[in-house]
């Protein structure tokens, strides 16, 4: 058996199909693109037959090819007539073939015995039986082609159905996921709404009573938006004789806009009464400004708050005024 080159060996294996799918693609790859490497891997295959014939092959290679080639009757047939005809003329001399030699070669079927009949006849020779060995060889080369292209094109419609099936449920799984998230959205979006409504309902409530008296507390509640510059309509306040401290809460619009805030209550005509600087949010809740003063320092007279919001360092911003009269 003749030494293998590293490329034929390859070859072999590819023929055998002891190749990884990777493998093989690359070498399908090749022999498409390359019409020398395509003719060198036929010459392969015809030397690999050509040994299995002769049994020069291993074990192993000789039950691979035998599964391929013995695959259907028609290629066990023709394997059968090659080995008859090696068998033939390595027990006969070459001189001693004559026609009626020729006659007596029965071929597997009926289309090899119209191929080499007419040869044999005419010939008589040993060329004869290797141009009737070489079409065989060649005739088994394309069966083994054709099978191997089978096989690849089978595996690339299983690997496409694949694909296809497998984009089909991402794409189902996109579209639950987006039904979702819209339903998720819209749902958030009416819950905000609920909020913000009850929110306003809420703070027009307690703006719409100027008065609550506890005990010995009067509370004003407001909220940011009441506040104007100058334009702001006067509310009358009512203190009764047993309170004691006047509060103010105001219900702020957003959170965040300001770092602290300061307050101030003059009388129309300029005077001051009470002022507080650096008031920040309560605690409790964020979004609202408490603060308390004496009820004493509130006489039968209108009054002014001015509110402030500081942002920076020195940076103070006027947010509006709130007018307003107390009544006692």
């Amino acid at each position: 058996m003749r030494q293998k080159s590293q490329q034929e060996d390859l070859m072999i294996r590819y023929l055998l199909g002891d190749l990884t799918e990777e493998e093989q693609t690359q070498i399908e790859e090749r022999f498409l693109a390359d019409k020398q490497y395509f003719e060198h891997l036929c010459s392969v295959e015809d030397a690999l037959i050509d040994d299995y014939a002769q049994r020069n092959l291993t074990e192993y290679e000789h039950r691979k090819v035998e599964g391929l080639l013995l695959s259907s009757p028609r290629q066990a047939r023709e394997i059968e007539f090659v080995q008859d005809i090696i068998k033939y003329v390595s027990n006969n001399p070459i001189e001693e073939i004559d026609e009626r030699d020729a006659g007596q070669l029965k071929p597997a079927n009926k289309s090899r015995s119209l191929l080499a009949l007419p040869h044999i006849r005419s010939l008589g020779s040993a060329v004869a039986l290797a141009v009737i060995l070489i079409l065989i060889i060649a005739s088994v080369c394309i069966v083994i082609w054709n099978l191997a292209l089978q096989k690849k094109i089978g595996q690339l419609v299983a690997m496409q159905a694949g694909l296809e099936e497998r984009h089909e449920e991402l794409r189902q799984q996109l579209n639950k996921q987006d039904d979702s998230r819209e339903a998720i959205v819209k749902e958030l979006e009416s819950e905000r709404r609920k909020r913000e409504q009850l929110e306003e309902e809420l703070s027009t409530l307690q703006e719409s009573r100027p008065l609550i008296s506890t005990n010995n507390i009067a509370t004003l509640n407001l909220k940011t938006a009441s506040f104007t510059r100058g334009e702001g309509k006067l509310r009358v306040v009512h203190i009764n004789p047993r309170v004691t401290q006047f509060q103010i809460r105001i219900n702020l619009d957003k959170v965040g806009d300001y770092k602290s805030y300061s307050a101030v209550i003059k009388t129309f005509e300029g005077r001051e009464i009470w002022s507080k600087d650096q008031i920040k949010p309560g605690q409790v809740n964020l979004a609202r400004l408490v603060f308390t003063l004496p009820a004493d320092i509130l006489e039968n007279h209108d009054y002014i708050l001015t509110l402030k919001g500081q942002t920076g360092a020195e940076s103070i911003v006027e947010i509006g005024d709130y007018p307003f009269r107390i009544k006692r």
